[in-house]
């Protein structure tokens, strides 16, 4: 049963993600796959691990598991742990 909690929580997590689009549209496009000297990951890797991890504590967590909006493969992808590689070999 929807609250006015949810709506907050839900409208909070939109305003979050279209910041997160916003940030990733002033980084070049040809500078999102690189991986900073001294960094693990890149900014497409940060992108996809926001999203996933906001989706698994949101969604998997919760009484709208069914709601999940990405593909579980994106666990493998970009959960804790995870590099870009693992995402680059895949999609070759």
């Amino acid at each position: 049963m929807k609250n006015m909690r949810t709506d907050f929580i839900f409208d909070s997590l939109k305003n979050r993600h279209n910041q997160l689009v916003e940030l990733t549209a002033q980084c070049p496009e040809d500078k999102r796959s690189l991986v900073p000297e001294g960094f693990k990951n890149n900014i497409h890797w940060h992108i996809g691990h926001v999203l996933t991890v906001t989706d698994f504590h949101v969604f998997g967590l919760s009484e709208f598991e069914l709601n999940k909006k990405l593909p579980a493969t994106y666990q493998d992808f970009f959960a804790y742990g995870t590099k870009p590689g693992a995402m680059l070999k895949a999609l070759k």
